[in-house]
């Protein structure tokens, strides 16, 4: 795949073999940016386009929007670093292309596509947030000690984990391996919040409503259920497990707002 990375803005590949993708606002995050005009530029202006974070919240209620707004206003003197992690086939690059609202991220049903971390990042006028899609592991145990190092580099720089578990996946040894091993050792486990994505594979998964993109009362039950069992399995409560379905792009507002709610009041150097 000659540029696994598709979408707007330029690539760049610095000395430590990370490749990121610079530019404007790539397109809408989680439905609350303005829709792309398939430039990062007005015509008779070199300047990006960047609408205003208030006119980005109107989508919000009013009381939720004015959290939203205090809580960017205490961490937009930095730029937040969020790091997407989790097993391969999880859906990761998914999450990263909702939360982007396009395809930024290469995404596969057949080969694990993030072979390298890759960052993008969103602007807010002169401040911005940054996303990091890191390697998928359980993939193999060679990969796997790989990425151990990876992930242990990685922490220290991130404010943020979301570690993705795909819906209807029953096998968690590689994901808990990492968790207990990596991430928990290294004092990661405040900042993961577990994300049960591809919900709309969970059974009754027929029943998934695909004119209003949600899941059936019967899929609810055991969304819900498939929450108090990661929350369970993993033994952790610090924030809620959010359930989404990135392809279809049900709940990603609900997302959008507990990562904001969930990015701590200064960064973490």
């Amino acid at each position: 795949m000659d540029d696994p990375v598709k979408g707007e803005g330029r690539m760049i590949t610095d000395v430590s073999g990370v490749t990121r993708r610079e530019g404007g606002i790539l397109g809408m995050w989680g439905n609350i940016f303005p829709e792309r005009n398939g430039s990062n530029e007005q015509k008779g202006d070199s300047k990006p386009h960047i609408p205003d974070i208030r006119d980005i919240l109107d989508i919000f209620p009013q009381p939720l929007r004015e959290k939203l707004l205090n809580k960017i206003s205490e961490v937009i003197d930095y730029e937040p670093v969020i790091g997407v992690m989790g097993k391969t086939g999880a859906g990761k690059s998914s999450v990263c292309n909702a939360l982007f609202k396009g395809e930024v991220c290469a995404v596969s049903d057949v080969e694990a596509c993030t072979r390298e971390v890759q960052e993008l990042r969103i602007r807010f006028g002169k401040h911005s947030l940054k996303i990091i899609d890191i390697p998928g592991v359980g993939e193999n145990a060679q990969r796997d000690k790989e990425y151990e190092d990876l992930y242990r580099n990685l922490l220290p720089s991130l404010d943020l984990i979301l570690w993705v578990i795909k819906g209807d996946d029953r096998a968690f040894s590689a994901d808990e391996h990492f968790y207990n091993n990596v991430l928990l050792p290294a004092g990661g486990g405040e900042r993961v919040l577990f994300v049960l994505n591809q919900v709309d594979k969970i059974e009754p998964f027929r029943e998934w409503d695909t004119h209003l993109h949600q899941p059936s009362p019967a899929q609810r039950i055991n969304i819900e259920k498939k929450e108090a069992y990661i929350t369970e399995r993993f033994g952790f409560t610090h924030y809620p497990v959010t359930p989404v379905s990135a392809d279809e792009g049900y709940n990603i507002l609900r997302l959008v707002e507990t990562i904001i709610r969930a990015l701590p009041d200064r960064a973490k150097k």
